[in-house]
């Protein structure tokens, strides 16, 4: 997915596999992974987020058609860990 020239597709995969590493987390080495996913996916949307913020054009839409494209690629994800 492109917003404003800018693709986004690493960053949805990234959030994906974050995802899936978050709600399968059974052993201590699945929370090292999902961490390290994180810490990854984390990395990703900064710099993604940067050069969108630094790239001309109309500002003032982007953090929205960022987050519309986020929910429509990953409706049931949360940023929030699960209920115990």
């Amino acid at each position: 997915m492109i917003i404003d020239g800018i693709d986004i597709t690493t960053l949805l995969k990234a959030r994906k596999k974050f995802e899936e590493y978050r709600r399968n987390i059974k052993t201590e080495r699945d929370k090292f992974a999902a961490i390290q996913t994180f810490e990854f996916c984390f990395e990703l949307a900064w710099k993604t987020m940067r050069r969108l913020l630094e790239s001309p054009g109309n500002h003032q839409k982007r953090p929205c058609k960022i987050r519309i494209a986020i929910d429509h690629h990953a409706p049931s994800a949360s940023v929030h860990p699960k209920s115990p």
